[in-house]
């Protein structure tokens, strides 16, 4: 009993981290590197956290789009996987498991589409740092968020196999 306690306290815990995270990544993107307007300072780009001088896909302020993007997405989807879980708990009166399993394939998806997105915002954000662009303290909000929120998530996936064994 105090196993299945620990691991509903875990997962909460978690639960709370997860959206924290990407709802750190919305403030910080649009809130400080989104359309920054800097007093005499001209910047090709209408996104902070895209140093990366690229053309081509998520360039300017499309990339701080897609950053967006992927923290709304995310949360989204996690509350649907929070649905299923409530749902199929209801049809199989306690699930048998089933309802944890359901929970370990949402968040595995969501470990992929995390890591996905840390990788373009560490490489992009970095670069940003790298040209001495304002609100590094941002960028680096939204770089650790991100990996927070992929590290949550993962952290999720091992205590579902936990409660499962």
């Amino acid at each position: 009993m105090a196993k299945k306690a620990t691991t509903k306290v875990l997962s909460l815990a978690l639960d709370i981290i997860q959206i924290a995270c990407a709802l750190c990544v919305i403030v910080f993107t649009s809130w400080r590197l989104i359309n920054v307007d800097r007093e005499g300072l001209k910047f090709d780009t209408d996104c902070l956290l895209d140093g990366s001088g690229r053309t081509g896909a998520f360039t300017g302020g499309q990339f701080c789009a897609y950053v967006i993007a992927v923290a709304v997405i995310s949360l989204v989807f996690n509350a649907l996987v929070g649905c299923a879980r409530n749902i199929c708990k209801c049809i199989t009166i306690g699930g048998c498991g089933s309802s944890r399993l359901i929970s370990i394939i949402g968040d595995t998806a969501l470990v992929v589409w995390w890591a996905v997105a840390f990788y373009f915002v560490v490489r992009r954000g970095t670069a940003a740092n790298n040209l001495g662009w304002p609100e590094k303290a941002a960028r680096d909000g939204v770089i650790a968020a991100t990996f927070g929120a992929m590290a949550a998530y993962f952290a999720d996936i091992v205590v579902g196999f936990c409660s499962l064994a």
